[in-house]
This record gives C-alpha cells, sequence and structure tokens, in this order.
C-alpha cells in the first residue's frame, strides 16, 4: 500500500493525540460501515495503538502508521490518502 498524509492531517493528530514520547502510533484498519470508497460496507478507522504484528508500517514525521497483518485484505496494493474535512476538523482517508 501507498500512504500519503497531508500536513494538516499531521498537524491534526498531533494536535488531537500529545505525547511525552514523541512518537504516536496510529493503527488503520477496516471497519464494518460507514461510508468507505474501497469496498461496500466497509470504511478506515484508526485507533492509537502499537503494533502486534504489523503489515506494514510508515514513518510520518513524529508518527507511525501501520495496519496489522490480518488487515491486509483490505489494504493491500492501494493508495490510501489521509486528509483533514476542515468543515467539521475530522481526518478524512481516500483511495486513489
Amino acid at each position: 500500500m501507498k500512504l500519503s498524509v497531508a500536513k494538516e492531517a499531521l498537524n491534526w493528530f498531533e494536535n488531537e493525540y500529545k505525547q511525552d514520547t514523541g512518537i504516536l502510533y496510529v493503527r488503520l484498519f477496516p471497519q464494518y460501515g460507514g461510508f468507505g470508497s474501497k469496498q461496500k460496507g466497509y470504511a478506515v478507522g484508526f485507533s492509537i495503538d502499537v503494533p502486534d504484528d504489523p503489515g506494514e508500517e510508515w514513518s510520518v514525521g513524529p508518527l507511525r502508521f501501520f495496519y496489522e497483518k490480518n488487515d491486509e485484505w483490505y489494504f493491500g496494493d492501494s493508495q490510501l490518502a489521509i486528509n483533514v474535512n476542515k468543515s467539521f476538523d475530522e481526518i478524512f482517508f481516500s483511495f486513489d
């Protein structure tokens, strides 16, 4: 999977989940329901968590994005972009 994170999204995560350690792990996972654009009935969710058995991992500034191996079926060979919906001040995921 290829991942791109907009600067606004990076700032959003840093502001919402401040940590003293300097490294913030963000797990990406498929969640049932929502308005995902990749597979009907699923959307991307996220949690602040440390990797257990990562499938892939990306470093973006002080953030480490990852998904677990058991979620590879969803992410696979995708291109995922993370941005901020400015109207609602929330994270927005889109597949290219």
